[in-house]
């Protein structure tokens, strides 16, 4: 398989990326140079991200370390960003909060601060821009899976 940046015939090594491709593929196969220089790769933890259907991606370590950073504040953002949704949507996030639990045996708090965590890795921005977000448009949109 060749690269689908720089086309390096059969690369010793490939990297499959979450970068979407105006063909509509959701992945770019790609040798490891051109994927160690992708913005879909973190060079800290030297790890490719993972894909989002926005298009966006993420480091997974990245965002745990914003979680450990932030866990003091878990139970005042879930509250923050719970007492601006409806009574459905809040039902929604808290449901989707409780599978994330189940699977990592932390707090439900932690499971939403990990939501918002991962948006604003996303999108470059702090877990405060991502619940002024919410808090403007009212929706959990932005953070459910």
């Amino acid at each position: 398989m060749d690269c689908e940046i720089c086309g390096k015939k059969e690369p010793e090594s490939i990297m499959v990326l979450p970068i979407h491709k105006s063909d509509g593929a959701l992945i770019t196969i790609v040798c490891e140079d051109c994927g160690e220089k992708s913005s879909a790769y973190c060079v800290k933890h030297r790890r490719i991200h993972q894909g989002f259907d926005d298009g966006t991606t993420v480091c997974i370590a990245c965002v745990e370390e914003l979680i450990a950073q932030e866990r003091h504040n878990a139970r005042h953002v879930a509250d923050a960003v719970m007492k601006h949704l409806s009574l459905e949507e809040a039902a929604d996030l808290r449901e989707v909060a409780e599978m994330s639990s189940s699977v990592t045996g932390d707090p439900t708090e932690v499971s939403i601060l990990r939501f918002v965590a991962s948006k604003a890795k996303r999108t470059k921005t702090s877990v405060e821009m991502v619940i002024d977000i919410i808090v403007s448009s009212g929706s959990a949109e932005c953070i459910l899976p």
